[in-house]
Parts: structure tokens; sequence; C-alpha cells
């Protein structure tokens, strides 16, 4: 074939992956009808994207691959309620909070949001691990937008939670590794969780934490980072120092107020090796 035709091919492929995409954004942004919360159970995905318009309970926020399901084991586990998504310890519709990966559509109409972050490296690649190979460079990664739950989602995600006026709490994925009595103790004290029940969950905090990665392996996940609790894996089995590098240039260059706000501890650039 020829180049000039590969090309053209190439590039009309590219052009209509985009188009896709926007109709799949857009549609998304449109609301659920009304419904009982069993008939909303069959928009598959949709709990997951923008959430099941529970605007009375929390939400829970996070871009794939940060940790939501270490949150959604701590909360049914202390609560005895279900929340969104696969079915890990609790069953049933009386969810306790609402999740949503792409949130920063919705997140003014709820009263209370909670925003788990990670280091971008460690979830973006983790969530892209099989098509990051694919990419030129780090900023054609980050800035595609064809692919479901586009990296875009995590900074735009921060963005909105700096903005939200309601009540609000920051809990960081690595705290919740490293520093797991502190940072459930916040988390439960933000979602109103009982004391008792928070105090008994975290005397085996080293059992509860391994179950609950059990129970995400049984439903045919793996999780590097939950075995070994090594918060940098992805960067370092997939990346080189400059890709390293070029993740944070992504974000502080182009999100300078936001990154230094939220994102400051990621930064390698000024590390003290």
């Amino acid at each position: 074939m020829p180049l000039v035709l590969a090309e053209s091919i190439n590039g009309l492929r590219r052009f209509y992956q985009i188009q896709v995409s926007r109709v799949f954004n857009r549609l998304a942004l449109l609301p659920l009808p009304i419904a009982t919360l069993s008939e909303r159970r069959l928009y598959l995905r949709r709990p997951l994207v923008n959430g099941l318009g529970l605007y009375h309970r929390p939400l829970l926020v996070s871009y794939p691959r940060s940790g939501t399901n270490w949150v959604r084991y701590i909360v049914e586990c202390i609560s005895g309620c279900p929340t969104p998504g696969e079915e890990r310890l609790v069953s049933g519709d009386n969810y306790f909070l609402d999740r949503a990966h792409r949130a920063y559509p919705v997140m003014k109409l709820y009263k209370k949001v909670l925003l788990i972050v990670r280091d971008y490296r460690e979830c973006i690649l983790r969530h892209k691990q099989d098509v990051w190979s694919d990419y030129p460079d780090v900023v054609a990664l980050l800035t595609d937008e064809t692919h479901e739950h586009p990296p875009s989602w995590y900074i735009q995600n921060i963005q909105a939670f700096d903005a939200f006026k309601g009540e609000k709490v920051l809990i960081y994925y690595e705290n919740l590794l490293k520093e797991p009595v502190e940072a459930i103790t916040k988390l439960s004290a933000f979602l109103r969780l009982d004391p008792a029940r928070t105090r008994s969950f975290l005397e085996d905090i080293e059992t509860e934490f391994q179950n609950s990665v059990d129970a995400y392996t049984r439903l045919v996940h793996t999780s590097e980072t939950a075995l070994t609790k090594d918060i940098s894996f992805h960067a370092k089995t997939k990346l080189n120092p400059d890709q390293v590098e070029q993740f944070d240039e992504f974000y502080f260059s182009r999100y300078p107020d936001i990154a230094n706000r939220y994102l400051s501890l990621y930064d390698t650039r000024n590390q003290i090796p």
C-alpha cells in the first residue's frame, strides 16, 4: 500500500475514533431516566462513569486504579451497606455512597465529596498498561481522548474538587497504604461511620487489607501495588527516567496551580535521590 494512502487511511480512522469518543462523552452526560435503583443497575458501566445520581449520598471520586475498591471495602465493612460497582461484601441497592470516575460534570450536584488521589504515573499506567507502548511519548498518552476513561479525567476531577463549595475531603491512596489508621480514621469521620466499628476494623487492619486484595483478585483483577505495597511499582517497571520527568512536566507546566496544591508529593524533579 502506498505510504500516502496508508497515512490517509490512518488519519481517517483516527478522525472517526475521536468523533465516536465525543458522542460517547456527550451521551454520558445525559441524565438517567427516572427509575428504581434496580433498573438503574442495568446501566452497567455508567455508575462507574458519572455516578447513579444519588445526590443525597456522599460522592466517592477517583480516577480508575486509584484505590477505589479498597475504599469500598472499608465503607462496606464498617457501614454494613453496599457501594456501587462489582459486588464486594454487601449486596443490595441501599448504597451508602455514590461513586464516579468522571465526576467533574456532576460533582456540583452533590453535598459531600470524597476524592481519592493517587500518583498520576501509577494509576494512569496501571489503567492503560495494555496500550501504553502504542504511544510515541507521555504527552500523546495523556492527551488522548479517544479511549475509555481518558487521562484528562484525572486532572479535571481534581479541578472540580478544588472548586467544589460543599463539604469535602481529600485522601491520598498512598496514605491508605502507608498510614492506614490515620487515613481510615479521617475517612470514617468524614462519612460519619460508626466510631466503634471503625476502631474494631482498625484493630486487624492487615487482615482486612489482605481480605480486600483477595476479593479484588477473585474478580479476575490483579494488583501488584496492593500485593507488594510498592507505591512506585508501575513507574519503576514501565518508565525510563526521562518519561518519569515528562509526567511531572506535563502536570506542573499545564496546571501549575492545581498541581502545586494537590500533586506536589508526586513531583520527582526536585527530590533527593
